[in-house]
């Protein structure tokens, strides 16, 4: 769904490290995937916003794997101190 929303910005790395997040988060408890699939989704979207009214050109590939590593590591530290 990542690749299909996000059309040609996204590589395939970036689906696949989503995966692995998704995978990982899962053994914690759904609530745990879906803070982190949220978090980096704002992030990512954040990063997004940034970059088109930057100078980069409209075409140019905006790096998911910061945010989805960030999604991921605050989602394992809520979910390590309870939270999820």
């Amino acid at each position: 769904m990542w690749w299909k929303a996000a059309g040609d910005t996204v590589g395939l790395g970036d689906v696949a490290l989503l995966g692995v997040v998704a995978l990982y988060l899962g053994w914690f408890s759904i609530t745990a995937v879906w803070a982190g699939l949220v978090i980096a989704c704002l992030l990512a979207s954040m990063s997004l916003l940034l970059s088109r009214i930057g100078r980069e050109p409209k075409a140019s590939l905006v790096p998911m794997g910061p945010p989805i590593l960030a999604g991921w590591w605050v989602a394992t530290a809520l979910a390590a101190a309870g939270g999820g």
